[in-house]
């Protein structure tokens, strides 16, 4: 394999490394929604990784209405990897009017410490005095539908350097 062809080959390879999990959530949180607050249930969050470089991990839990406007967030403190800390139990009322359905709770570990944003556990739901909002859905990649596509620009790469080293 030629000198100039190696970078290309370990960026390639690079894409099929695998973040770390984010923390777990047991049992599987349930969230219903009101016009004024959500309930949460009593669900225990265990950190997994390092994402705020001190050996902790932190969640938040957002919640929003169909126009993407925050009613409502709340972020844990820091949880020592492999730590447990309750989730977001109880009854929380949003700080914010929604405007629009769908109502949606996202909890969510943050990026950090070079790991990814990871959604943890979502739930949407409705108040029926509020219009509805149509969603459209955004077309996205999988991490292996993303390590495909490098993979194949690194190959397309790696054969116009070969036919330039070729010419000269």
């Amino acid at each position: 394999m030629h000198s100039l062809i190696r970078p290309y080959a370990a960026a390639a390879l690079a894409c099929f490394c695998v973040a770390a999990q984010a923390a777990t959530v047991a049992p599987t949180p349930s969230i219903s929604f009101t016009c004024t607050h959500f309930v949460t249930n009593n669900a225990v969050i265990t950190a997994d990784r390092n994402t705020t470089g001190t050996g902790a991990e932190q969640v938040t839990l957002i919640v929003t209405d169909g126009g993407g406007n925050v009613i409502a967030s709340a972020v844990s403190p820091s949880i020592p990897v492999g730590g447990t800390n309750p989730l977001f139990a109880g009854t929380w009322p949003y700080t914010a009017t929604p405007t629009s359905n769908p109502l949606v709770a996202r909890l969510v570990s943050p990026a950090g410490n070079a790991l990814p944003e990871q959604v943890l556990f979502s739930a949407s739901g409705s108040c029926a005095s509020l219009p509805t909002v149509a969603v459209t859905a955004v077309p996205t990649l999988e991490v292996w539908g993303l390590s495909l596509l490098a993979l194949a620009a690194a190959g397309l790469g790696a054969g116009r350097l070969r036919k330039s080293r070729i010419r000269n």
